[in-house]
């Protein structure tokens, strides 16, 4: 039997597709989340960061505290795309710690601030003048602590505001995942019910 003829299909089938369409991105999201999740140990917590971290976005004044950030390395890195037209996002990946923390951490920054942290020179290679970064400008930096789970955040309004956006989205996907199968399961049983009145 070919899907569009199925019986659930055939009542409201736009919104019943558009249902699934973003029932397989949630599952996409919830999966990604539970790989990450095993990875790290811990797959309650990853679940739940994302809710303690737009917590603490939306209430900076009661859960971001001032806490120092041991540099290990930092670099940048370019986000690979298909189109070679456009230009790629460039992602700046700062490694540490907090100081008082053994628990290693990654902030990712979506653009190039390599400059804050290490000092560099102009140098010509291949007849092009290229900036290299050779020494580090301070081995501890500034940040945010995030009280409900001890995560690091830069002292950038734009990576704050970036985070709270990502933190909502995951969120979003999480929450919808359980709604979508719910509305699914009662389209389909009513599907069923019209079916045996006809």
């Amino acid at each position: 039997m070919k899907l569009k003829n199925h019986r659930f299909f055939k009542k409201y089938r736009n919104l019943k597709y558009f249902l699934l369409v973003h029932l397989f991105f949630s599952l996409l999201v919830f999966i990604s989340l539970l790989v990450h999740g095993i990875i790290d140990g811990n797959i309650l917590e990853t679940l739940t960061n994302p809710y303690k971290n737009y917590t603490a976005l939306s209430n900076q004044k009661k859960y971001l505290k001032n806490d120092f950030f041991v540099l290990d390395t930092v670099y940048t890195k370019e986000q690979s795309q298909d189109r070679k037209t456009s230009p790629r996002p460039l992602y700046t990946i700062i490694q540490g710690n907090l100081l008082h923390s053994k628990i290693k951490q990654e902030i990712i920054y979506r653009g190039n601030i390599l400059d804050t942290f290490y000092k560099g020179n102009l140098i010509l290679i291949d007849d092009n003048l290229t900036y290299v970064y050779n020494q580090k400008k301070s081995k501890i930096i500034k940040v945010w602590r995030n009280t409900l789970n001890d995560d690091a955040l830069l002292k950038n309004k734009k990576y704050l505001s970036d985070e709270k956006v990502n933190n909502f989205t995951i969120i979003y996907f999480q929450l919808s995942l359980i709604i979508l199968i719910a509305i699914l399961i009662i389209l389909k049983k009513k599907s069923e019910v019209k079916n045996l009145k006809i």
